[in-house]
């Protein structure tokens, strides 16, 4: 699987499906989080902070879902159950 397969791994491309989500419903799920314009400047802030330090956030978080079997479901083959390597490597 290439980052081209995977649906929203293309930021900017038109030529992706829209989302069925309207501007109403990501409003609706940012107040049910309770996610501000503080929340969106403190994840820019934190852009600047941990861009050098993807990698390696990535390895712990990969490992964290790879030690627990109800969130490694969801990277995993549906049919083999076994972690997708394709979309992992994506």
């Amino acid at each position: 699987m290439t980052t081209s397969s995977i649906p929203g791994y293309r930021l900017g491309d038109t030529t992706l499906p829209k989302s069925p989500l309207t501007k109403d419903d990501l409003a609706t799920l940012k107040t049910t989080l309770l996610f501000g314009d503080a929340d969106v400047a403190a994840l820019r802030q934190a852009h600047g902070v941990v861009e050098d330090q993807v990698e390696a956030i990535l390895d712990v978080w990969y490992g964290f879902v790879g030690s627990t079997p109800h969130l490694l479901a969801y990277f995993s083959d549906a049919k083999t159950h076994q972690p997708s390597g394709a979309y992992l490597d994506a």
